[in-house]
């Protein structure tokens, strides 16, 4: 039976079976069936509520050594965060020791003595180090050798698995969970463990062994604090660990644990094909150096005692293989785009990249792989290339073997290779390819430096938004983060469909619906957690991209699309350089050295505050923020003002604000008896004092129809309460147009200021970011595209009007 067999059978005998009554987002588990754990049924609001990470174990009394002293490490945290050298570190210490406060000691005297501490607590067994390996490929008939430096991958695995603190967080076995959702049950994932190839490694082990998944990412990395040198670690996640704590800053995140050599490149060997094999065969024999702890264990097994006191068989093995194209083509043997078959997934011709979604290939196997390319240098030269070239296959011949991946149980590098988001989305295909194409659109007739700067404009008049970027000017920006083109990208649409209107540039409209059909694949991709409706939705955001950009084809050259819905519902919730490679090895070793110390600096700061947390409470130094009631905190407190001074102020400028004192009193004695049986009349003078405030945080989801124009509290019978004033935005906006069903838009028209209403901040569920319509007042459009949430509610909003308005 097929998982998707099972997922039909199981909702339809579930809601036989369960004899409680189901509640909308009750949430199923069904747990892998050696993990001898029956299913469970949960309401939304008790599911996956993780324990307390404090352990019962009793905290390290010095938890700081080897420092000799709290205020020692905590010194040497400071100069390790902020970089500083070694004259730097000698004249700060003699500037303390002459004004300490002797609430603490600090016992440190000098740089050296500092240094001497950092290597106590290198070798003393406390975290797993780095190690130094030397690769010996031959390329001309001659050995040529490299340094890697790596964390035996085991060793780190073991530190994670030991730790106390993360124990009760592991889980260790598979799990299909399903949410019940108008009136049936619905698979969703957002956990690897939630995934199918983590419930199909745990069917080929034995009942009692438990998969142990590996996240591995590869890619090359400029180093900004060494110039143009080129660094190329190796981050390894562990995907046992829930995704707060797996991608998180802790102990229990991401951490470097190699740093493959880069080979020295010269212009006339960089491109010749022996050149190149003899790279990705120095690639592969690094890895297989950072892969050799777990080789043998994936194949086996290894006992090993966990945090909490209970044995574990665990079987490593990579889940998810994380890189750009270029690393993807390494990693799987394939020639790139320059072969006919230039997926590392599956088998779709070169020439078929941009045909329609649902067209199915035959996906690639670590199997088929193998065999074909053992066939094909068993062959004279002719054939053998034929054989490679119709999959697009590149032998590593230069290495004693094929493949570093092939080596590892469970670890098909075909089916770990996963759609890379950043690579080909924020830092790829919007900001490297959409954006840049509409800056350079706008340069040239029928625009004007006008419509630039109204761009700037516009971008700059959108509110402020936690999370977001807000950009004074766009237009001439060509260099930003990741985050930043992503949010570039995201609201561009909002300020570029008054100028590329349609009846002006139909190209340019063209360009625009392919970048807001971009933005919305974009939403699908990165959603957090994911179900069978979203995936095959992500699916068809994908065909409508591919069909808008096969009509815009130039905005996209050579940017391949990626699998992104296979990788999530099998994996889940995804230069030309020259450089001095003496230079660049020195400085790759005192780059691990300095992370080393961070991931040692990182694991004694957790220790000490378990030791703070045991003996006393923790301080909150953070600007106060008023919490009201359970679902609103409030916060950027302005000075008391009354009434009388706040209508005088603003009613000369927002109709809003005419009678202000009169309408809230209509208001608050309509509220204030509904709320509280009995209450008096309530009668407002002219001096009464408001508070203002400028930060509103709300945890619930539903979608606002109105704006908000002033918040503020008022005390009333010794009772402060907290109100808006609120615009609504309910009046009639008619039937879509043309362009917001093309950008996907949902209008909101605002009712005349005059008609501005009080509410009771208890009345507001949720907040959504609105932008000005820019063609006519009162005029927004819902800004869904940074919330995943309400992306999905506007979705389901504009569904139901379309069908309301067929």
């Amino acid at each position: 039976m097929t998982w998707m067999q099972f997922n039909k059978t199981f909702s339809v005998s579930l809601q036989m079976k369960v004899s409680v009554k189901l509640q909308e987002y009750d949430i199923h588990t069904e747990y892998h069936p050696s993990s001898g754990l029956k299913p469970q049924l949960d309401a939304l609001e008790d599911y996956r509520c993780y324990v307390n990470k404090s352990s019962t174990q009793k905290t390290n009394e010095k938890p700081w050594a080897p420092f000799h002293t709290e205020a020692d490490f905590k010194f040497a945290e400071f100069v390790l965060d902020a970089s500083l050298n070694h004259r730097q570190i000698d004249s700060l210490l003699k500037l303390m020791h002459t004004c300490i406060d002797k609430k603490d000691e600090l016992t440190i005297q000098s740089n050296v003595e500092l240094q001497k501490l950092w290597e106590m607590a290198d070798t003393s067994g406390m975290l797993t180090p780095f190690i130094h390996h030397t690769v010996a490929v031959p390329y001309k008939q001659e050995e040529q050798k490299f340094d890697f430096w790596c964390r035996p991958l085991w060793n780190w695995l073991s530190d994670l698995i030991s730790d106390v603190d993360l124990a009760p967080h592991f889980v260790w076995d598979a799990q299909q969970l399903f949410v019940y959702q108008d009136s049936s049950f619905i698979r969703f994932f957002d956990e690897p463990w939630t995934a199918n190839h983590f419930w199909e490694v745990q069917s080929k082990l034995p009942s009692n062994g438990k998969p142990l998944g590996l996240i591995l990412y590869a890619d090359k990395t400029k180093l900004s604090s060494f110039g143009t040198a080129m660094g190329y670690p190796i981050v390894a996640h562990c995907a046992n660990l829930p995704a707060h704590l797996c991608n998180g800053e802790g102990i229990g995140g991401g951490r470097v644990v190699g740093w493959l050599p880069i080979v020295k490149e010269t212009e006339d060997e960089k491109s010749k094909p022996g050149f190149v094999d003899f790279k990705r065969a120095v690639w592969h024999e690094s890895f297989r150096k950072l892969l050799e702890t777990i080789k043998l264990f994936s194949k086996t097994g290894c006992s090993i005692l966990c945090g909490d006191g209970i044995i574990c068989l665990l079987f490593p093995f990579v889940i998810i293989l994380s890189a750009d194209y270029e690393e993807q083509c390494v990693m799987a043997n394939i020639c790139g785009l320059g072969g006919l078959a230039p997926c590392p997934v599956c088998l779709v011709p070169r020439n078929e990249l941009l045909s329609p979604v649902h067209t199915v290939h035959p996906l690639r196997t670590q199997e088929d792989t193998s065999v074909t390319i053992l066939t094909a240098l068993q062959s004279t030269s002719g054939v053998r290339e034929e054989i490679l070239k119709k999959k697009g296959l590149r032998p590593i011949t230069a290495s004693t073997s094929h493949n570093a991946f092939w080596e590892i149980a469970h670890s098909d590098p075909h089916a770990t290779i996963s759609w890379d988001w950043l690579h080909s989305h924020s830092a790829g295909l919007g900001g490297k390819h959409l954006w840049p194409e509409l800056q350079e659109y706008l340069k040239h007739e029928p625009f004007q430096r006008s419509d630039r700067q109204k761009v700037d404009d516009q971008m700059k008049s959108l509110p402020r938004w936690r999370d977001l970027n807000h950009f004074d000017k766009v237009f001439d920006m060509h260099f930003a983060d990741a985050t930043k083109w992503e949010d570039i990208t995201k609201l561009a649409p909002y300020v570029l469909h008054n100028i590329l209107e349609k009846s002006v540039t139909p190209h340019g409209y063209l360009l625009l619906c392919c970048l807001q059909s971009y933005i919305k694949l974009d939403i699908y991709a990165s959603l957090d957690l994911h179900t069978e409706k979203t995936l095959a939705a992500g699916k068809n955001a994908l065909k409508d991209f591919i069909n808008l950009i096969i009509q815009y084809a130039e905005a996209t050259k050579d940017v391949l699309p990626g699998d992104w819905h296979r990788d999530v519902a099998s994996q889940v919730c995804l230069s030309i350089y020259n450089c001095d490679v003496t230079l660049l090895l020195n400085k790759c070793i005192q780059i691990l050295k300095i992370d080393h110390h961070l991931f040692i600096a990182k694991y004694i700061r957790n220790n000490i505050n378990q030791l703070h947390e045991e003996t006393e409470s923790t301080t909150d130094h953070r600007e106060p923020i008023i919490k009201i009631i359970g679902n609103i905190y409030l916060g950027s407190k302005q000075k008391e003002c009354s009434l009388d001074m706040l209508e005088l102020s603003k009613k000369s400028s927002d109709q809003g604000y005419i009678r202000f004192r009169i309408k809230l009193a209509k208001f608050l004695n309509e509220y204030l008896p509904a709320i509280s049986t009995g209450h008096p009349p309530v009668k407002l003078k002219k001096d009464a004092l408001v508070t203002e405030y400028r930060f509103l945080k709300v945890n619930f989801t539903s979608i606002v129809t109105w704006q908000l124009l002033y918040i503020f509290t008022i005390e009333i019978e010794n009772t402060i309460h907290p109100l808006a004033l609120v615009l609504p935005l309910d009046a009639a906006i008619g039937a879509l147009t043309q362009k917001e069903k093309d950008l996907g838009f949902l209008r909101l028209c605002a009712q005349p200021q005059i008609n501005a209403e009080f509410f009771s901040l208890h009345s507001i569920k949720r907040g959504v970011c609105l932008a000005p319509g820019f063609e006519r007042d009162g005029d927004f459009f819902v800004i869904d595209v940074i919330d995943t949430d309400m992306f999905l509610r506007v979705e389901k909003i504009l569904r139901k009007h379309d069908i309301a308005t067929d």
